[in-house]
C-alpha cells in the first residue's frame, strides 16, 4: 500500500519543484476531501438509474425520482449548501420540511411524496453501506424524519361499460397490465386487492 501510494503521489508531483503541482491528481489521492465527495443528488442520480434497469419500476416512479432530485437540487441552492448523503440526518431532513412547507408551499402530499422516494432511496444505499464504503447514519429510520400527509382516498364509482372496457384492455407494459388486473378485481369483487386473500375460499364456494 505505501509503495502504490509512494509511486501515485511522484506522479502527481513535478519533476523540479519550480514546475509547479499538479493539483488535479493530487486529490485523486484524498477522495474524503469535500471537494471530491459526490453530492447526495449524485448518489440519487445512481440511485434513478437502479431503478430505470431494474424492470420493476414504472415510468410514472422513474419521473417522480427525477423531480424529488431536482427538488434536492433547489434545496441546495436555495440555502447556498451542497447535501451529503453522510451528513443526512433530522436536522437537514426539518430544514428540508421547512423548505417545501413555508417556502415553496408545497401540499403535505407532495411532501410525503418526497420523503418516501428519499427514502427509498436512502434504503438502497443504506443496504450498500459497506460496499461503497459510506459512512451513514441510521437517522433517516427515525419516525421524525418524516415529513408530509397522504391524501385521503377518494371513492370513484364507475359505469358498467367503463368496468367492461377496463377488464377487456389488454396492456403492453407488464406494470399496466398488473395495475388493470387488480383494479378488474376489486371492481368485481368489491374489496381492496390487498384483502383478496381473505376471501379466496369464499369466492371459491361461489
Amino acid at each position: 500500500t505505501n509503495e502504490i501510494y509512494t509511486l501515485s503521489l511522484h506522479d502527481a508531483l513535478p519533476i523540479s519543484y519550480g514546475e509547479g503541482v499538479d493539483f488535479s491528481k493530487v486529490r485523486a489521492l484524498f477522495p474524503s476531501r469535500q471537494e471530491n465527495r459526490k453530492t447526495f443528488t449524485d448518489w440519487f442520480c445512481d440511485y434513478k438509474k437502479f431503478r430505470e434497469i431494474d424492470g420493476k419500476t414504472s415510468p410514472y416512479t422513474i419521473k417522480t425520482i427525477n423531480t424529488t432530485i431536482n427538488r434536492v437540487k433547489a434545496f441546495d441552492k436555495f440555502r447556498n449548501k451542497k447535501s451529503y448523503i453522510e451528513k443526512i440526518n433530522l436536522l437537514w431532513s426539518n430544514a428540508l420540511n421547512e423548505w417545501m412547507a413555508y417556502t415553496k408551499k408545497y401540499r403535505p402530499p407532495t411532501i410525503d411524496r418526497s420523503y418516501q422516494i428519499i427514502n427509498g432511496c436512502l434504503n438502497y444505499f443504506w443496504d450498500y453501506r459497506d460496499e461503497f464504503p459510506l459512512s451513514m447514519t441510521d437517522k433517516f429510520k427515525s419516525r421524525r424524519f418524516k415529513h408530509g400527509s397522504k391524501k385521503p382516498n377518494e371513492s370513484i364509482a364507475l359505469t358498467r361499460q367503463q368496468r367492461e372496457i377496463i377488464y377487456n384492455h389488454k396492456f403492453e407494459q407488464k406494470y399496466l397490465e398488473k395495475a388493470r388486473k387488480m383494479i378488474s378485481l376489486q371492481m368485481y369483487v368489491g374489496c381492496r386487492y390487498g384483502r383478496s386473500e381473505e376471501h379466496t375460499s369464499e369466492l371459491q364456494s361461489h
